[in-house]
Parts: structure tokens; C-alpha cells; sequence
């Protein structure tokens, strides 16, 4: 299998580390501030493209970023649920994982 972090410059665990504290960082701020599921996904998938990151919703820390990001931003465990559902559409591994992260944030 191979890894969902690639990049033609050869992406370090810096870059990883970065990027997941980066999806955080803008999770936190779409709850608070708010918008669509689809501008979500691809504010995601740019900062992906700034770290040459490809399959984000696959890497477990990565949906677990969104969590905690979910959970520091005090959004409710109903919407959060909610989020998760619409945007790994109903994926039931991928939403225990952004769970995970909500559940450790609080």
C-alpha cells in the first residue's frame, strides 16, 4: 500500500507534521468562522498541494487533525458527528478516526 504522502520532492515527516498541524489550524478556524463542506475539502486539498500531499482522507492523523480541530473550536459532538458524515460521506472508519481526535481535543 502506498503512503497518501507523496510529492516529486520527496515529502519528509516534517512536511507531514506540518500539514497536519496546518489542517488543524484550518479546522478550527472553518468551524469558527464557518461555510460549506465543499469549501472545506478544498481548502484541505490546497494546503495538501502546498506540502505536494496527495489522498489526505486517508491518513488516519490527518482525519484525527480534523477532530481535535473539530473539538478545540468547542463544536458540538452532534455536528461534529455530522461534519464527519458529510465529508467522508458516511465512511464509517474514516469518521471514527476524525472521532478519535474530537475525543481526545475535549
Amino acid at each position: 500500500m502506498s503512503s497518501p504522502f507523496t510529492s516529486s520532492s520527496n515529502s519528509s515527516s516534517g512536511d507531514s507534521e506540518s500539514f497536519r498541524e496546518e489542517v488543524h489550524e484550518f479546522t478550527y478556524a472553518y468551524v469558527k468562522g464557518g461555510g460549506d463542506i465543499a469549501a472545506f475539502r478544498r481548502g484541505v486539498a490546497a494546503i495538501g498541494q502546498k506540502y505536494g500531499i496527495s489522498s489526505w482522507e486517508d491518513d488516519k492523523l490527518v482525519l484525527r487533525s480534523i477532530g481535535e480541530g473539530m473539538g478545540e473550536a468547542g463544536l458540538e459532538k452532534s455536528k461534529a458527528r455530522d461534519m464527519a458524515a458529510d465529508l467522508f460521506e458516511n465512511d464509517p472508519d474514516k469518521i471514527a478516526q476524525v472521532r478519535k481526535g474530537y475525543d481526545a481535543a475535549r
